[in-house]
Formats: C-alpha cells, sequence, structure tokens
C-alpha cells in the first residue's frame, strides 16, 4: 500500500458565520494599522501548571517510542484530568490557542456570542491530541475520535486537530466526512503560527487529494494536487501522488 503521508490530524469543528469571519479580519486588520499593535496572546500558565507541560513532553518521548499506553496512563490521561479538573466550573468559554492569531479570533468570537472567552495556552489541547495520536497507535480509534472531539470543541479552529481527525477519518474509508475535515483544516491553518501554517495546508490539501484518489476521482484528485503545490512548490508527496495518478490511468 502507497505512503497516502496523511499521518497526523482533526473533528466535527465549530463553524464560524460568514460575518465573523468578516468582524475577525477588520480587527486583526485595525490592529497591525495601529503602530503595529500585537493580538493577545494565549493566557500563562499559572506555576503549578508548568510541571504539567512537563508531563506532556515526556509522554510524548514515550509515544514515539511506541510505548503508547503507558504515555496514556501516565502522562497525558494526568495532564487532561488536571485541567478539566481546574476548569470544569469556569464561567467563561474555555479556548486553547497555539498563538496571538488564534486567541484573537477566540476572544471576538467569544465577544461575538455575548460570551466572556479564558483563552489558555496549547497544553490541555495537546495532552488530548497526544493521547488521540497514541490511541490511533493502539487501533483504537473510536477512542481517538473522541479525544480530537474534546480537544476541538476547545480549539476549533486548530489545523493540527482537524487534520488527524481526517487521517481517523481516511482510515475508516468515510472519505466525504475526510474530505470535509481535511478542506476544513486547509481553511483553519491561516490561525496557526506563521511556521506552521504552510505546512498544516499542505497537510490537509493532500488528505483531499487522497480521499479523492480513492474515490477514483482522478481529475479532481490532480486538480487538487496541483494546488497543493501551489501551496508548497517543494511538497514532495504531492509529486509523488501526481505519478501514481498517471500510472493509474496507463493501467490497463
Amino acid at each position: 500500500m502507497r505512503n497516502s503521508g496523511l499521518k497526523a490530524v482533526g473533528a466535527n469543528p465549530i463553524r464560524q458565520t460568514a460575518w465573523l469571519g468578516a468582524l475577525f479580519v477588520g480587527a486583526y486588520l485595525a490592529l497591525s494599522a495601529a503602530g503595529g499593535a500585537q493580538a493577545p496572546a494565549p493566557q500563562d500558565p499559572a506555576p503549578d501548571e508548568q510541571s504539567y507541560g512537563d508531563l506532556l513532553k515526556k509522554g510524548v518521548g514515550l509515544a514515539k517510542a511506541k510505548r503508547s499506553q503507558e504515555a496514556i496512563d501516565n502522562y497525558f490521561d494526568k495532564v487532561i484530568a488536571f485541567y478539566s479538573g481546574r476548569y470544569s466550573n469556569a464561567k467563561p468559554q474555555m479556548f486553547c490557542s497555539h498563538g496571538s492569531t488564534e486567541t484573537l479570533f477566540y476572544t471576538l468570537n467569544g465577544a461575538a456570542n455575548g460570551k466572556d472567552a479564558l483563552v489558555l495556552g496549547p497544553t490541555w489541547c495537546d495532552a488530548l491530541y497526544a493521547k488521540a495520536y497514541a490511541l490511533i497507535d493502539l487501533n483504537r480509534l473510536n477512542e481517538a475520535e473522541d479525544a480530537l472531539h474534546r480537544a476541538l470543541a476547545l480549539a476549533p479552529e486548530n489545523a493540527k486537530y482537524l487534520n488527524e481527525l481526517g487521517h481517523i477519518l481516511s482510515l475508516r474509508k468515510q472519505w466525504p466526512q475526510a474530505i470535509a475535515t481535511f478542506s476544513r483544516a486547509e481553511e483553519a491553518a491561516k490561525y496557526a503560527p506563521a511556521q506552521d501554517a504552510t505546512a498544516f495546508a499542505s497537510r490537509a490539501c493532500r488528505g483531499v487529494g487522497y480521499a479523492l484518489t480513492e474515490q477514483k476521482r482522478l481529475d479532481e484528485s490532480e486538480a487538487n494536487y496541483r494546488r497543493c503545490l501551489s501551496i508548497d512548490a517543494s511538497d514532495r508527496q504531492s509529486m509523488t501522488e501526481l505519478q501514481y495518478i498517471k500510472k493509474l490511468r496507463n493501467s490497463p
């Protein structure tokens, strides 16, 4: 089986209305015009939260070493339990964010809905994402999807989490749902930190192309992979997929 290039994801996202998107863009431009004012950063962790970031890092190391269950039991679940307990009765709407652009969006989203928003850093949601990654390694896809839904409830515009959900849907061969989720991830990549945005958008674009190819929609898939190359001209996986499509067309 060829390498799909899909390892890593994303849930049924919370879709934003067009006017809210326009509100975000207008506010962002206003901040930029105001003498280089910066969008708000996520709230700094309290001192007793710092150790949970360290727990998460240790768990990620174990997951990468294929010690997935140990990572879940001794690290990821402890981080998740801490944050769930600390903020279970919080009155503001809770969010996780990886940077100032995402934070600004959630803050404005809360204001547009008449709710105060408390935006934390990424540790809580990254623990849910890491748990999902480990559960996929253990072939426990339903539990992995549940973890991603929880992460996306707190970070609905996170392209990395959306991409991981798209990966799960692809593993299940739920092609229409995978395409919708990867498309949503590509759109959400604009809220990612600048150093990650292209990689997240490219991964999402390839996810759409893979699902189209698996449905034998080769013309659409080819056009999509060429679009992927417009996002990242050095995307070798898209180049490989274009060659694969060519072989499919030439096969008897």
